[in-house]
């Protein structure tokens, strides 16, 4: 019998796809079938790369990297190739995917990848006070004609505890530099003291809030194991990454079946700060430094 989950849209810089694309649970499946149907199809598309595969203890992460355009494509072709689809269904995707391929969004969320995203049928280019936003449905600009979009200071917060502690600290902190912080957390979407979006907002929807709105001088974005796994990053360049622990709540969930796994889960915000961004960790947590130098061999810019 094939045991699948549902696959998973990604949006952003994530722990198994580095970028855009799609990924897929599988347990118990036709893995060498389900790869050849999904090289085939990558080839059909014309997208560069390869399946992304990834072995866990509960089974497989297979997935496609995607243009930022056409992330809805890659869920369609990965469900294609899961399914057993035909061929008439594979060519049908084809022929969507040039249908629907955006090239003017595509040119300027490749100029930018550290200042402009999509979400919620938004463009948005530059970041915080500096942003401005299209509908989707309207022409965009071109590339040229958005000059060099600014961004304001980002800090990623991460961590199995303390996690919206320190994101309440930090903004006050801002706030008494006489600065405007925008701010989320599992208490919420804020701007300075004022109450956006009441509710759980840990992952890139509340950051792209945050990021949009033109009265943030500093964003501050608590980013929650779940919303790395689900969806990835809103956006990279991020100035500072805080990992606060790494305990072994939630193990065994999303292909994360031990501390080191858990730990490079949530340093994905390190990997996507800016050349010479700053980390900080606890100087005592074994899984995060048993992690950590492979990260920087990666990364030996980073200040820790």
């Amino acid at each position: 019998m094939t045991t699948t989950r549902s696959v998973r849209r990604i949006t952003g810089r994530h722990p198994f796809l580095d970028g855009a694309g799609a990924l897929l649970e599988l347990q118990d499946a036709p893995l060498r079938l389900i790869l050849a149907r999904l090289t085939e199809g990558i080839r059909r598309l014309g997208w560069p790369g390869e399946p992304v595969v990834r072995p866990h203890g509960n089974g497989v992460s297979v997935g496609v990297r995607s243009p930022s355009d056409l992330i809805r494509i890659a869920v369609d072709l990965v469900e294609w190739a899961r399914d057993d689809g035909s061929e008439e269904e594979l060519q049908y995707i084809v022929d969507r995917a040039a249908r629907r391929q955006d090239l003017p969004l595509r040119a300027i969320l490749e100029a930018f990848p550290d200042r402009a995203f999509i979400g919620e049928d938004l463009l948005t280019v530059g970041l915080g006070r500096h942003s401005r936003s299209w509908s989707l449905d309207d022409p965009l600009p071109p590339v040229e004609a958005l000059g060099a979009p600014l961004r304001v200071p980002t800090v990623l917060l991460t961590g199995t505890n303390g996690k919206t502690t320190t994101t309440r600290l930090l903004a006050h902190l801002v706030m008494a530099a006489g600065l405007t912080p925008g701010w989320s957390s599992s208490g919420g979407v804020l701007i300075a003291d004022q109450m956006v979006e009441r509710g759980d907002w840990t992952g890139p929807g509340a950051a792209r809030r945050v990021l949009r709105d033109p009265r943030t001088d500093i964003a501050i974005l608590e980013t929650a194991r779940g919303g790395i796994l689900r969806r990835g990053l809103a956006v990279d360049g991020a100035d500072v990454a805080v990992l606060t622990n790494v305990t072994p709540d939630h193990l065994g969930e999303w292909g994360v079946d031990s501390l080191a796994d858990m730990a490079r889960v949530k340093l994905t915000i390190a990997e996507s700060l800016r050349h010479g961004g700053t980390l900080i960790v606890p100087a005592r947590s074994p899984p995060i430094w048993s992690v950590l130098p492979d990260l920087l061999r990666r990364r030996p810019d980073l200040r820790v």
